[in-house]
C-alpha cells in the first residue's frame, strides 16, 4: 500500500475533519533536554522526565486533556480556527493515525469486518468527505 502523508502530498485533504487524532496515544518526543511533547510539530511540552518519573507525565493531567481534546478534533474542528493548532493541517503521522483509526473499528466489531475491508472504507470515508468538501 502507498505512503500517504500530508506534507509529501500524497493526502491533500485535511485528515482531521474525518477521523480523530491518536498521536499522543502512541507516540511521544522527548528533547535533550527532557521536555515532552506529545507530538513532533507541536512545541508545547507535556512536561520534563528530568524532573518528573516518564509515568507522571505520560499520565499527567496536561497530557489527558491533550488525548482528549484530540479525540475530538475531528468534531470540534479548532485546528480550522485557532492559530495554535494550524500545524494539524500539515500533520506528518497521517498514516499513523489511519492505521490507529480503522485498527479500532475492527475492534470494536472484529466479525464485522477486516482490516483490509476497513481500511478500504476508512478511505472511502473520507474520500466521500474530500467530495462534499
Amino acid at each position: 500500500m502507498k505512503k500517504i502523508g500530508v506534507l509529501t502530498g500524497d493526502f491533500a485533504i485535511d485528515l482531521y475533519q474525518s477521523i480523530p487524532c491518536k498521536v499522543g496515544n502512541k507516540y511521544l518526543r522527548v528533547q535533550v533536554d527532557g521536555g515532552v511533547n506529545p507530538c513532533c510539530v507541536m512545541g508545547t511540552t507535556m512536561g520534563n522526565i528530568a524532573e518528573k518519573d516518564y509515568h507522571e507525565v505520560w499520565f499527567s493531567d496536561s497530557y489527558s486533556v491533550f488525548r482528549e481534546r484530540m479525540e475530538n478534533i475531528h468534531h470540534e474542528k479548532f485546528h480550522l480556527t485557532d492559530p495554535e493548532w494550524a500545524f494539524c493541517q500539515q500533520c506528518p503521522h497521517s498514516e499513523v493515525n489511519l492505521e490507529t483509526y480503522y485498527e479500532s473499528e475492527v475492534e470494536k466489531d472484529p466479525k464485522k469486518v477486516s482490516s483490509e475491508d476497513m481500511r478500504a472504507a476508512v478511505f472511502q470515508k473520507i474520500a466521500e468527505k474530500k467530495g462534499n468538501g
